[in-house]
């Protein structure tokens, strides 16, 4: 029976890029496991499914299949970075692959600081980046930033999930107006997935990105997504230690833009393109071509590094060094990797 059935769970999913993995979890899921290999045993030995279980998984593939809810809010649970189990829920973005690289590159950072340090996540959302650092840093404690109440609520909960509920403390804001609480250290790390999303690609995207997650968490603002990105590193620097450590997922197209305005002394003329390494340490990495902003853009740009007072565009290459681009799984720019000079 279960053979059957899961022939035509994979037919009515089979339009998504996802497809055979949707149907092993929605499966799994419907059977009571947490592991996809629950769906492939009980194909394998053709168990029996109930009439209650029929029905929950018709009801489930319409939800993946029909309304593109994503499988993580569908399951309401989510392995990343070596934790399991963590909450997700609509419409707090959901744990992606590339965002597990950023918390490498992150670890990578913070185990140059030494075992004992400081943590802040900029954009927290549902806690998963902050919590499975820190649930790996034992010395390490931190602070999780976001704009959003429910976001910080989901937060509160994965910390526990992870076992840091005593390492991360959780504070509201808009970073670029917020400013850390009286008496805390500066972060020896600061690690963000901030919005960068440019509000011209919205619409290119999967419905499961349009329909379910909170687009505040998605739209970066002008120029390019890169709004919000320029006003962190306008506001950051003072948050960080001497010879801190800044680390960002951005979109694809975003590091051969920062490189010109971070690295304007480089090159004479201005360096024209930047090597990016992979995100995982493995391979020879790319060279791709720098695009500066036009004058427009310029303008927008500088707007956005000043809000809230911060460093202007100007003096961005004064207080941060560039320490490295890197690639994601995908062969794509993905990554920044900044230092607080000083």
């Amino acid at each position: 029976m279960a053979r059957v059935v899961f022939a035509r769970v994979l037919q009515k999913l089979s339009q998504l890029p996802d497809g055979k993995e949707s149907a092993l979890y929605l499966f799994s899921h419907v059977l009571g496991g947490d592991s996809v290999s629950v769906a492939k045993e009980a194909v394998r030995r053709n168990h029996s499914l109930t009439p209650q279980q029929l029905t929950h998984l018709e009801s489930l593939v319409h939800r993946r299949g029909v309304l593109r809810e994503p499988l993580q809010f569908i399951v309401g649970h989510w392995d990343f970075y070596g934790v399991k189990n963590f909450i997700v829920q609509a419409p707090t973005l959901c744990p992606r692959p590339e965002t597990e690289e950023l918390a490498d590159l992150a670890m990578r950072a913070a185990e140059k600081k030494g075992v004992c340090g400081h943590l802040l996540d900029v954009g927290s959302g549902s806690g998963v980046l902050a919590a499975s650092i820190l649930a790996r840093l034992k010395g390490w404690n931190g602070i999780a930033l976001d704009i959003s109440q429910k976001a910080l609520e989901l937060t509160a909960r994965n910390a526990a999930v992870a076992g840091v509920e005593r390492n991360l403390s959780f504070e509201l804001g808009d970073m670029r107006s917020w400013a850390p609480p009286s008496g805390t250290p500066p972060f020896d790390v600061i690690v963000s997935n901030p919005p960068y999303i440019p509000e011209e690609e919205m619409i290119s995207l999967a419905p499961e990105v349009i329909e379910w997650e909170d687009p505040r968490a998605l739209l970066g603002g002008s120029p390019g997504g890169m709004g919000l990105i320029l006003s962190l590193l306008g506001r950051a620097p003072p948050w960080l230690v001497p010879g801190g450590h800044l680390l960002l997922e951005v979109s694809h197209g975003h590091p051969s833009t920062l490189y010109p305005l971070l690295c304007p002394s480089l090159g004479t003329p201005p360096a024209e393109t930047i090597h990016l390494l992979p995100a995982s340490g493995l391979g020879l990495g790319r060279t791709i071509s720098c695009t500066p902003l036009c004058e427009e853009d310029v303008e927008m740009a500088k707007a956005a590094c000043a809000q809230g007072g911060g460093c202007t565009l100007a003096q961005l290459p004064d207080v941060w060094a560039w320490e490295g681009g890197y690639l994601d799984s995908f062969g794509q720019p993905r990554f920044i990797h900044l230092v607080r000079r000083g």
